[in-house]
């Protein structure tokens, strides 16, 4: 015998070995839980006269912390899922806030909310304005008909009811947003135009902008559909939505202030 039971060259230890060995050694016999069952059991089938609860006792106190270490893993996933959602809205609306200008804010919308909100492409589709700029001029039969109307419920999505959304999807006016989690169509690719090749995949939401722009929506493609529900998305993609619907509105309310204050000082 040489740091073991036995060397192996003369079959099973004997009683005597094996006992010299285990006392020499014990905590390897507690630290295995199925030497320790197998051990209670033995004992709780010998005593034929007494009832030995340490076994059922052990197995329910394994089974409870087996369910309560399942219960801490979901909520440290829930909060990380939770975490990386609020960084991208921040992320996104900081990206957005530093626009002056529907141009301005349409080339950051293609530009860099993609990176910051892991699509792969987004466009502000509108149906009046200047071609050739990045806010793609959009028919608006076409814009109405891939569009969905507005809702005053809110989007559904994998997250489920218990687990929070991002900063502001509580607001009332962010539940409103109608959001459609599509396969891409022919009619969605020409909001992208030649960045359609390879994408699979549509949120299209829309934008209520008042009566002078007419129809507007905010498009984010992706390559595969199922990407779309991942996480907590589609209420990033919602709250996005209405950030730059009152962005867009702000700005037009601040140029018709504007104007009104010239033609004002004119009279004068």
């Amino acid at each position: 015998m040489t740091g073991g039971v036995s060397d192996g060259l003369y079959g099973p230890p004997s009683r005597d070995a094996l006992r010299e060995w285990v006392m020499g050694a014990p905590e390897v016999i507690l630290e295995d839980p199925e030497i320790m069952r197998a051990l209670l059991s033995r004992e709780a089938t010998e005593a034929r006269r007494v009832v030995d609860l340490r076994g059922a006792l052990i197995a329910r106190l394994e089974q409870r912390l087996s369910a309560l270490q399942e219960a801490h893993h979901d909520v440290v996933e829930a909060a990380y899922d939770s975490l990386s959602d609020m960084a991208q809205t921040h992320g996104a609306v900081l990206t957005l806030l530093e626009c002056s200008g529907v141009g301005r804010l349409a080339e950051r919308i293609r530009d860099k909310l993609p990176e910051v909100l892991r699509v792969d492409a987004a466009r502000l589709c509108l149906s009046s304005g200047r071609r050739g700029g990045a806010a793609r001029v959009v028919p608006a039969e076409l814009l109405e008909r891939c569009a969905p109307a507005r809702s005053p419920r809110p989007i559904k999505s994998a997250k489920g009811p218990d687990r929070p959304g991002p900063s502001g999807a509580g607001d009332p006016a962010v539940a409103a947003m109608a959001m459609s989690l599509r396969p891409m169509t022919a009619e969605d690719s020409r909001a992208f135009g030649p960045a359609a090749k390879g994408l699979g995949g549509v949120a299209v939401i829309t934008l209520d902008l008042g009566a002078d722009r007419g129809p507007a929506a905010l498009m984010f493609a992706v390559a595969e559909p199922d990407q779309l529900h991942v996480g907590g998305l589609p209420e990033v993609l919602s709250f996005v939505g209405a950030v730059v619907e009152r962005l867009i509105r702000a700005q037009d309310s601040a140029l018709r202030r504007g104007r009104a204050a010239a033609q004002e000082r004119l009279r004068r």
